[in-house]
């Protein structure tokens, strides 16, 4: 499992993993904050944080963070709502 994380922790990374303020919406790529893989593991273990897989739902069926939400552009509305409502900060991930 542990290995398992650390891949799908290193492939998000690699993808361009993002972590913010509850909907903070930066205007440019140098205004997202980063995330280690580490610190991560510690907010999500902390339950601090809320991780949004943002791909498609065959890669996210394929498999996911543990504990992620899947994107659904369809019902971004509620989502977002969600998100608002949880008061932590948002992690989103692909790749």
């Amino acid at each position: 499992m542990r290995r398992r994380f650390l891949a799908a922790a290193a492939a998000a990374l690699a993808g361009g993993l993002a972590c913010a303020a509850p909907l903070a919406r930066p205007t440019s790529e140098a205004e997202v904050a980063r995330i280690s893989a580490e610190d991560l593991k510690k907010a999500m273990d902390a339950r601090s944080v809320v991780v949004v897989d943002v791909r498609s739902q065959a890669p996210y069926d394929a498999g996911h963070l543990r504990g992620a939400l899947l994107w659904d552009e369809a019902a971004a509305d509620k989502v977002v709502e969600t998100l608002k409502a949880s008061g932590k900060a948002v992690v989103t991930y692909c790749t």
